[in-house]
């Protein structure tokens, strides 16, 4: 059947009506959900069910509940987006902070309504903006303090290098109204109320309607002065900090509160920090009340050689990966509620540079399956010796042709 230009316009039109419709719809449920979620009053059943309606339109034809992160899509594919209460935890020095940061600056990157607050309790601000700033450029820690070249002529850094440090900065500048770093030093006796306060008070001067926060890290939250009188013990002091947290994430609601939290060291029969949930440091509470678990482990000698096929032992494998400035991860998503799945994510870090990206054993296979890497035979072993700080086994002899 041919079709007229009047039929077109008709369909035209009853497309608009249909898509001013929806967003008429979405505005007065959004409105709605402002308007319950102000108050903490009893509701009745139905009242809830109408509710639930008018939240269920707001998510309608959308791919995530959360805010979307997109540098780890995996994780924004496991969790919906980053939402609610989730735990962090990880070894000391595997890149736990590494990691928030880069969360922290990609959601905000990609959700132009959301703010960023970072609570660093052990780092100093000047510090998590170095980090943020060598993760956005990319470059190292070294190189964005005393450059690549000594050359008067050419100057301190690369003309590439230049260029990347100068797109930072100006990206970071765009960025940095939505963010607010907070320390000890600069915000002492921090509590739940005070960081919802700060949470409005950047929502209000940003005009954002979104906000996620990251606490680095649980352990060191603060105790309220008040609050020493009632403390006995460390139980005492876990069970602060999780209430603190839990009126944190009630006062959020479904936006992502990120708290970063230490592991258990292992018994002495295994070598594996992080294995689970029950693993982290402190009380078990934090285990039930988190909405999601998310533990960050660093790939062992073991399977870093079963994996890649490797003659090498798993050690040198990952001495390479180590002069490269890499490391192979896995981020396990081991405790999810409300649509989120449990799954494992390989990354690749690089850590000279607080970035991370996801990868495949296929990849880490390709690019640095050699046990020795791109280094010349005549250089290895003393490369090797001088960097590790032990002899080559039988195994890399073997493989690498060694004598």
């Amino acid at each position: 059947m041919k079709t007229t230009d009047n039929n077109v316009r008709i369909i035209m039109i009853e497309k608009t009506e249909d898509t001013q419709a929806q967003q008429k719809n979405k505005g007065l449920a959004a409105e709605f959900m402002a308007a319950t979620s102000e108050k903490d009053t009893i509701m009745s059943t139905l009242q809830l069910l109408e509710a639930q309606e008018q939240r269920l339109l707001l998510y309608r034809g959308k791919e995530f509940i959360g805010l979307p992160q997109k540098m780890l899509p995996t994780l924004d594919d496991l969790l919906l987006g980053l939402r609610k209460f989730i735990v962090l935890a990880a070894a000391p020095n595997v890149g736990k902070t590494a990691l928030t940061i880069q969360l922290g600056l990609d959601v905000i990157k990609n959700n132009l309504n959301a703010c960023l607050i970072y609570i660093s309790l052990e780092m100093s601000r000047e510090d998590v903006i170095d980090r943020m700033r060598c993760h956005l450029t990319p470059i190292t820690y070294k190189k964005l303090y005393f450059g690549s070249t000594r050359d008067d002529d050419s100057g301190w850094y690369s003309t590439s290098e230049m260029e990347n440090l100068v797109n930072s900065k100006e990206m970071l500048a765009e960025l940095a109204p939505r963010i607010l770093i907070l320390s000890e030093d600069s915000s002492p006796q921090l509590t739940a109320d005070k960081i919802i306060q700060h949470v409005n008070e950047l929502k209000k001067s940003t005009g954002c309607s979104k906000t996620i926060v990251i606490i680095d890290y649980l352990q060191v939250f603060p105790v309220a002065d008040t609050e020493f009188k009632k403390i006995f013990s460390e139980n005492d002091m876990d069970r602060y900090r999780i209430s603190q947290i839990k009126i944190l994430r009630a006062k959020l609601r479904n936006d992502p509160l990120i708290v970063i939290a230490e592991a258990r060291k292992p018994s002495s029969n295994s070598s594996n920090w992080a294995t689970s949930m029950a693993d982290v440091l402190g009380s078990s509470r934090i285990a039930y009340a988190c909405d999601a678990g998310i533990l960050l482990n660093v790939i062992s000698d073991e399977e870093l050689k079963e994996r890649t096929n490797n003659n090498a032992e798993g050690s040198v494998i990952r001495d390479n990966l180590s002069r490269s400035g890499f490391s192979i991860l896995r981020l396990t998503v081991d405790k999810g509620r409300d649509g989120m799945r449990k799954g494992d994510i390989l990354l690749k870090y690089h850590f000279l540079e607080n970035r991370f990206k996801e990868t495949s054993w296929d990849e880490v296979c390709k690019d640095y399956g050699g046990p020795l890497g791109e280094y010349s035979n005549t250089a290895k072993r003393q490369e090797l010796e001088k960097i590790s700080n032990h002899k080559l086994s039988k195994y890399a002899n073997k493989a690498t042709g060694l004598k």
